[in-house]
């Protein structure tokens, strides 16, 4: 019984069976299984399957039989030349292999940003059939909560409508029944409100509850998997309570994953039923505050166009009357959303990721050209080879294959080593784009042998001319030597290098732009104090909202506090728009909703009239101060008396008929650069106050931070104490930018590289051919410097062409990246020039190591050199 071998694994018994059926079927004599056994005993159960699978030429048709041991022989010849090559020339492989490896690892990097960018919002079936309502060209992105109600009750065209409604920071509480002890407290950054209808109109994946009813009823949540597990651990959520900001309980009835590539963006999602309960019944049927998002899903055969116009139709005349304006609707399809200005949710830069393509293109483009550099180049190293070759009866089509195959082989290796180089750098690459991409993007089959295959087609396309241009050699002429120089091919070479090196310079060049555009736009004069000012938000946070004059006051009593303002709206964010009429005519201005100190606070200078008095009791919701852009649009020569007349709608931070105008202050960027100064108007309403700046002394910061956060958990020790800077606040209005700078920078960088790579090894190739050219100069008296210059001074024509043909292009493209910002510095002729210069010195650089160690050899070993 010793004897008799076990059962061959699952594995084994797989391929034996596969085996077994193959032999069968092409009429195999013999008892298989009894060989299996037989053989199993001696060499093991998968040896033995591997020895019998290796016989698989044996068992096939003549023709396949044939046909497969050819192929095979020639494969396994092809692969022993490729890696003879390989050895014999150690270091134009080098540079070949890590020139392609860097730059497929660029352009995978590049691929997994752009696939995470462009598959935003892919994830929801409805996609081709949801829009957002907006105003005509996007002048008005939000809504009323009636206007949902009354599409889908009015245009039977429209399948479903939603609403969404979102807010920040509110606090959870979730106290367990077993331990009510053990309180379990997080805040909740993005808390939004929906209709039932949302499951129905967008794709979530449910991992616990109903979609059908998840937010059927008042007071009923959906939670993201992060928040439920902050909030309740490993303890199932649905049908359990929590206190959201110590008011009202809400019941959890799901638990969705969280949101990845969606433009929506909430980490709970509540009925919006439940703002009935809140604000009352009747603001959900009322046109008064349009700060909520509505979007339609439409049938499958559907017209946008038309159902826009329906839209428009259905609420101009109401429009009219509430505004005094003929407002136009569009539908704005969801598939764009995410690179339009962000009002719900993220949002993209398409801009940016054109950018990141065109730079990937390039860096492979530099890479391949390398390769078909280097491989010409090196021709005339394998004359001899394709000449014997041919003289013995190879084919040219044969010799192309071989090439063909070679290069194929070549990618593809560097593809491998790609993945693992562009492994290396992803933690890296995600910091500087501020995103989290996993590389499993690239594991899954499909993509794996997508990217597997386009390694074989670039192999393929860049060895394309090497083999041509190889299998052309003529046998006779090579075994002469008359193909030694490879001379015809020296000028295509060149040209590749000052192609090379125009991409270079436009990265160069793109470079430097974008930081001297950012330069700019951070260190420009935007008309208000920056810093150091600390700036905390409390609209949530009840504890310190209903005591803020108090608190205030408690903020002041610290000597390095030199002025505490509240407001609602800040340099740089704006969360209040409405509209005044004057004369007949309605005008729509960005509102500031201010105390009298914030102009002290932010250094506004009021060049006419006068500020807020607290002595005046009038000066509250019926006055407001202007900026110079509103004045200018209104053309008006004496404003400080003008009254404006205003709707009191509700919702509103000046809730009477009349405003009138009582200063004008300077114009200050209270947007990013990208805009121009628009007409804005400043009002005074306590209650519409809920954000904290304190101007704070640079002396100490640390400790006065100390002495805010303390006073900030004295009235509200649930809420986590958050703050930051006023200036770097603004500064991360320009994030895009720095991050396409630094992008641009890495990606010069590392394309200058591959360039150099490549450069280098066209003039190592160059010394050594022409290394008794030297040795015979330098026994004729040429000096060292001579023959570096001699070396070099063909290189710096083709570099001088390189950024003759890169200007143009670089000039045009940062021009017309320049134009989305409505404050911007100009280009100018040195950035040309500093590029210029550049690119001369890495080429120069490059060019003259190898040239002196060429000049600087000895003669006699030169003379000697075959």
């Amino acid at each position: 019984m010793k004897n008799i071998p076990s059962p061959p694994p699952k594995v084994a018994q797989a391929i034996l069976k596969r085996l077994i059926d193959r032999d069968i079927r092409y009429g195999a004599m013999g008892d298989l299984e009894e060989q299996y056994y037989t053989m199993s005993r001696e060499l093991g159960p998968f040896k033995a399957c591997l020895h019998y699978w290796l016989q698989i030429p044996a068992t096939l048709p003549g023709f396949i039989k044939n046909a497969f041991t050819w192929s095979l022989i020639m494969f396994t010849n092809h692969a022993k030349v490729f890696i003879r090559n390989l050895k014999k020339h150690k270091g134009f492989s080098f540079i070949n292999f890590i020139g392609l490896t860097i730059g497929i690892s660029i352009f995978m990097l590049i691929m997994l940003y752009v696939q995470h960018e462009m598959g935003f919002d892919k994830s929801h079936k409805n996609l081709p059939r949801i829009y957002r309502i907006q105003g005509q060209g996007g002048r008005q992105l939000t809504t009323a909560p009636a206007v949902g109600k009354w599409i889908s009750e009015q245009i039977p065209d429209v399948e479903k409508t939603v609403r969404f409604k979102q807010r920040n920071d509110y606090l959870a509480k979730y106290r367990p029944e077993i331990s009510p002890e053990q309180e379990h407290v997080t805040v909740i950054p993005d808390f939004a409100w929906a209709d039932p209808t949302v499951f129905e109109i967008f794709t979530f994946s449910f991992i616990s509850g109903d979609p059908s009813t998840a937010l059927s009823d008042p007071y009923s949540l959906v939670l993201t998997k992060s928040y439920a597990e902050r909030l309740f651990g490993k303890e199932y959520p649905v049908g359990k309570s929590i206190l959201i900001n110590n008011q009202h309980n809400y019941r959890v009835t799901a638990v969705i994953d969280d949101l990845r590539q969606n433009h929506l963006k909430f980490d709970s999602l509540a009925s919006f039923e439940t703002l009935g309960k809140i604000i009352g019944r009747r603001e959900l049927d009322s046109f008064n505050s349009w700060n909520l998002t509505t979007f339609v899903l439409l049938p499958e055969n559907h017209d946008a166009a038309a159902v826009g116009a329906k839209v428009t139709n259905l609420f101009r005349a109401k429009l009219k009357e509430l505004w005094k304006v003929d407002f136009s609707f569009e539908l704005f399809p969801l598939e764009k959303i995410y690179f339009t200005p962000k009002i719900f949710g993220h949002s993209g830069n398409l801009q940016l990721v054109y950018v990141f393509i065109a730079i990937g293109v390039f860096i492979l483009l530099i890479a391949s050209v390398n390769f078909i550099n280097l491989s010409t180049a090196r021709a005339s190293l394998r004359a001899k080879e394709v000449g014997i070759k041919k003289v013995i009866g190879s084919s040219r089509k044969s010799l192309i294959a071989q090439f063909l195959l070679e290069s194929i082989f070549f990618s593809v290796l560097a593809f491998l080593a790609a993945l693992g180089l562009a492994a290396a750098f992803l933690p890296e690459f995600n910091r500087l784009i501020l995103r989290n991409l996993s590389m499993g993007y690239f594991f899954s089959p499909l993509i794996f042998f997508i990217f597997l295959a386009g390694a074989g087609l670039l192999g393929a396309v860049s060895g394309f001319y090497p083999a041509f241009y190889l299998s052309a050699f003529q046998p006779v002429a090579v075994l002469k030597g008359e193909k030694q120089k490879g001379a015809r091919s020296q000028v295509f070479r060149k040209f590749l290098i000052s192609f090379q090196f125009a991409i270079s310079i436009i990265l160069i060049i793109g470079t430097l732009t974008v930081l001297k555009q950012t330069h700019y736009v951070k260190n420009k004069d935007l008309g208000f104090r920056k810093g150091p000012i600390i700036y905390m938000e409390i609209a949530r946070n009840r504890g310190i909202r209903t005591r803020k004059q108090e608190f205030k006051e408690r903020l002041l009593q610290h000597s390095h506090i030199q002025n505490v303002t509240l407001s609602q709206g800040r340099p740089g964010l704006v969360y209040n728009w409405e509209g005044f009429e004057l004369q007949g005519k309605r005008s729509g201005y960005a509102i500031f909703t201010v105390d009298p100190d914030y102009f002290d606070v932010y250094n506004l200078e009021i060049i006419e009239g006068r500020n807020f008095s607290r002595k005046t009791a009038a000066d509250q919701y019926r006055t407001c101060l202007l900026n110079e852009a509103a004045v200018k649009k209104l053309g008006l020569e004496s404003p400080v008396g003008t009254v404006f007349h205003h709707d009191n709608l509700g919702g509103s931070a000046f809730p009477v008929k009349e405003v009138e105008v009582i200063g004008v202050v300077k114009d200050f960027h209270y947007q990013s650069l990208h805009h121009d100064i628009q007409p804005m108007m400043f009002g005074w309403n306590n209650g519409w106050t809920w954000m904290v700046s304190a101007q704070i002394s640079p002396q100490d910061i640390p400790g006065t931070i100390d002495y805010i956060g303390n006073v900030w958990n004295e009235f509200s020790p649930d809420y986590p104490f958050t703050y930051e800077f006023i200036d770097e606040m603004f500064a991360s209005q320009y994030h895009s930018e720095e991050r396409l700078g630094k992008s641009i920078g890495y990606f010069a960088i590392l394309g200058i590289l591959i360039a150099c790579l490549g450069l280098f090894g066209l003039v190592s190739f160059m010394a050594e051919q022409r290394t008794k050219e030297i040795g015979i100069r330098k026994v004729l008296g040429a000096s060292v410097s001579g023959i570096i210059i001699m070396l070099s001074k063909e290189f710096s024509r083709w570099v001088l062409l390189a950024n003759i043909t890169a200007w143009p292009i670089a000039y045009f493209a940062m021009h017309k990246w320049l134009q989305s910002f409505a404050y911007r510095t100009n280009i100018g002729i040195g950035t040309f020039l500093l590029s210029a210069l550049l690119a001369f010195a890495i080429a120069m650089f490059t060019v003259s190591y190898q040239a002196l160690r060429a000049a600087t050899a000895n003669p006699v070993d030169s003379l000697r050199y075959e």
